[in-house]
Formats: C-alpha cells, structure tokens, sequence
C-alpha cells in the first residue's frame, strides 16, 4: 500500500496510528458513501436514472471545489495575513504597517 506508507511517512512516529486510522476511514467511506447514495436514489429513481444522476452531483461539486480559490497561490501574502493579525489588524493588508 503506497499511499499508506507515504500518509504515514511524513507523520511523526507518535502520530502515525492516528494517520493510518483517518486514512482508512475515509477509504472506506470513499467506498461506501457512493454505494449507498445510490442505492438510496434507486428506490426512488431507475437505476440507470441513479447513477448518472450520481455522477452527475459528483462532477458538479469537483468543479465547484475546483473553482474556488484556494489562497495557496500566494505564500507570502498569507504570511503577511497571519503577521498581521498577530499584530492585532483585520483584514488583508497590501502595505506594512
């Protein structure tokens, strides 16, 4: 298992139990949460209705996530941010104080 062993590698060695549980629980809810979704909508729905329409709620909210801004582009302005509320200022800032 390759991504075991790398989600465990970065951990410290106190935390890697920890690492190791949270990724199996969201294996297994990656797993189970689409089965019984839909299973869920095909008591109500066709199956060949279910699943595209699954598919569908899934590949809108991939975009939806892959739309918004993360603020991960810029490193320094988020340093600034955390400096900056340190200090005891609101909001972002394009000027030091």
């Amino acid at each position: 298992m390759g991504a075991l062993r790398q989600a465990t590698a970065t951990a410290a060695p106190s935390e890697q139990a920890s690492v190791a549980a949270a990724f199996f629980s969201i294996t297994y809810l990656g797993g189970s949460i689409p089965v019984i979704t839909v299973g869920l909508l095909a008591t109500a729905l066709p199956l060949t209705t279910a699943v595209p329409l699954f598919a569908a709620a899934i590949a809108l909210a991939l975009l939806t996530a892959l739309a918004r801004p993360t603020g991960r582009a810029d490193p320094q302005r988020r340093a600034d941010d955390r400096e900056s509320r340190r200090r005891g200022h609101r909001g972002l800032t394009d000027t030091p104080s």
